[in-house]
């Protein structure tokens, strides 16, 4: 019986295009789901002609089984499809599986660009806003990019109603 072997030059051919594969999948190609991201809390430092300097406190999800690391994150802040603010974040940890993390990061918001859309939402009963995440996970084969994004839309009359308190259910009498 003869055995079919392939040429050094085929095999090697066939072997840098597989591990560019499975390279470039990274987390993916791990099944490690991207973390999520949501906007936790927005307070402001310093106000100055073209800039306002604020902190944002970003709340990052870890839903995997296993722990994930981030080394270093990027943020965008859009009001209404005008990005207003950005931020940078060289912070690396660890995030536990099932788990979460915030991590506070200064935020340069553009006041021109505030400036094009105070009138907007002032006079909007809706405002739509999303925030960008650009995180660099680091994994077994090596550091990769994952964006996410969480959008949302605030209502100003979810805030202005008044709303009844509600009744609280009534408790079983004790026996006995």
């Amino acid at each position: 019986m003869t055995s079919l072997r392939l040429p050094t030059a085929v095999r090697r051919g066939l072997f840098l295009p597989l591990f560019a594969i499975l390279a470039l999948t990274g987390c993916s190609g791990l099944g490690i789901a991207p973390p999520d991201v949501s906007l936790v809390g927005v307070s402001f430092d310093d106000l100055t002609l073209f800039e306002t300097t604020g902190t944002i406190t970003v709340r990052v999800l870890n839903e995997n089984r296993e722990p994930i690391t981030i080394d270093g994150s990027s943020f965008k802040l859009v009001l209404d499809g005008v990005t207003v603010g950005k931020a940078l974040s060289d912070r690396r940890y660890t995030i536990p599986r099932l788990s979460s993390e915030t991590d506070e990061v200064t935020i340069h918001l553009s006041n021109l660009a505030l400036a094009t859309r105070l009138r907007p939402v002032l006079q909007s009963e809706r405002v739509a806003w999303r925030i960008k995440a650009k995180m660099w996970v680091v994994g077994s084969l090596g550091t990769r990019s994952m964006t996410v994004t969480r959008d949302g839309i605030l209502d100003r009359n979810a805030f202005a109603q008044e709303r009844e308190p509600s009744p609280l259910p009534a408790l079983p009498e004790p026996e006995g």
